[in-house]
């Protein structure tokens, strides 16, 4: 046997049997993986059926498995899972086995593996430990990535990374269109309604820093010294970032890029003074900034879970300032701008 600090690597470059000795003297053997790429995990029954409720039910006397599983000649039981990720139940059962030494990866695909045998067997309160602490290191830096956290937060039940995905889908991305939004629930396995409560709370955002940039706009087109070049100049310039007219505002574009487009035409245009007033222009657009980065927050795992936001309840069971997670929010007026 080979020990359960060993690296293994099991793909398919793998030899056709590898074996891991998780739990040294185990008495069950898994056998993960279709034939030709299996590997076989010695580990304590006890210990997966104390962490996993399927476990518990599979491995009984009430499921071909528990029977099948009889010990033969003091040989350890065996469970066959063929559908399942060798990779990813190497991890799981060396988490849960508290042997698994080396440090992870930050890899999302493998994390995702994972995430699916955790839902599979419902082992996210046993993982929860080990989830919070590699899910809270995860960076989002593009769409694909933020997806992939969020179908990790809601397979290993992470409030803080369902957070912090939702949130960045809400900043950093554009408004979805219908077919994109299929995709997605295609590609990513996500519930359709969540992303609708996603693109609503966007929709919200962009809205509320288009009521604030339309008293901006004003300001661009009716300086106190009209200059025929300036003007142009500007009015081309609110074209180019969808400013102008005030409908087309975040058509193509997501609210954090909105933002550093309004900021960028304040400078630019104050620079042409064609402002009539460029402190408080510059003012403004940051207080419009400001409020709609409050709008602009993730949602809760806990709503989704309730259903509340499928209610029509609002984001939070609270109500209030996103108390499920102890994140207070502030600056939103009485009508949450």
């Amino acid at each position: 046997m080979v020990q359960a600090e060993a690296t293994t690597k099991v793909g398919k470059s793998s030899p056709l049997s590898a074996q891991v000795e998780v739990a040294c003297g185990g008495d069950l053997e898994l056998i993960i993986g279709e034939e030709g790429v299996q590997v076989k995990l010695l580990v304590s029954s006890t210990i997966l059926k104390l962490a996993s409720p399927v476990f518990a039910v599979l491995l009984g006397p009430n499921f071909k498995e528990g029977h099948d599983s009889a010990p033969t000649a003091g040989l350890p039981k065996s469970v066959c899972l063929p559908d399942d990720d060798p990779e990813a139940m190497l991890w799981v059962c060396q988490i849960l086995h508290y042997v698994r030494k080396e440090p992870m990866k930050a890899d999302l695909a493998l994390l995702g593996k994972i995430a699916t045998h955790c839902d599979k067997y419902d082992l996210a309160y046993a993982l929860g430990p080990w989830a919070e602490y590699r899910l809270q290191v995860v960076e989002c830096h593009t769409m694909e990535e933020s997806l992939s956290l969020l179908y990790c937060a809601i397979m290993l039940a992470n409030n803080k990374a369902f957070h912090k995905s939702t949130k960045y889908l809400v900043l950093h991305v554009a408004r979805l269109t219908p077919l994109a939004m299929l995709a997605i629930i295609q590609d990513y396995k996500l519930d359709g309604q969540l992303l609708a409560s996603i693109e609503a709370k966007k929709e919200q955002s962009i809205r509320c820093f288009q009521l604030r940039v339309e008293s901006i706009i004003s300001m661009i087109t009716a300086p106190i010294i009209p200059q025929k070049e300036t003007r142009q100049h500007t009015m081309l310039l609110l074209r180019r970032a969808n400013f102008w007219p005030v409908s087309s505002l975040g058509s193509h574009a997501s609210l954090h890029d909105l933002i550093n487009d309004a900021r960028a035409i304040v400078g630019c245009a104050g620079s042409r003074e064609c402002w009539c007033d460029s402190v408080e222009a510059e003012k403004t657009i940051n207080v419009a900034a400001d409020k709609a980065l409050v709008r602009a927050d993730g949602l809760c795992l806990t709503c989704y879970k309730e259903g509340a936001m499928s209610r029509n309840q609002g984001n939070c069971l609270a109500r209030d300032a996103r108390e499920c997670l102890g994140i207070q929010t502030e600056g939103l007026d009485e009508h949450g701008m």
